[in-house]
């Protein structure tokens, strides 16, 4: 949670930064630069993965603020990144 908080999540744009990565563009998608807000609210490849965020709350599931600070959202969040397999390979399960 610290690493998205802080934007050091191994996401392309960090891992490009650092020089981890070849590029900084989502590889879901490949459209966008991957960033926290990208990754958790706008790539439309993981829409499916995040409708369950959606349904439960609403206009807060798009406000990144929220899911990042919020102890209410932590296991919808959580259970949205083990969905999508993202830090899978970094963190096993979280």
């Amino acid at each position: 949670l610290t690493q998205l908080q802080t934007g050091h999540a191994p996401l392309c744009q960090h891992l490009h930064r650092i020089k981890c990565a070849d590029s900084p563009l989502c590889p879901n998608c490949e459209m966008e630069l991957e960033t926290v807000a990208h990754y958790l609210i706008f790539c439309p490849a993981l829409e499916r993965h995040r409708r369950p965020l959606h349904y439960e709350f609403k206009h807060d599931a798009k406000n990144l603020e929220v899911l990042l600070n919020s102890k209410t959202v932590l296991k919808p969040l959580f259970r949205f990144i083990n969905r999508t397999g993202r830090f899978h390979e970094a963190f096993s399960d979280l």
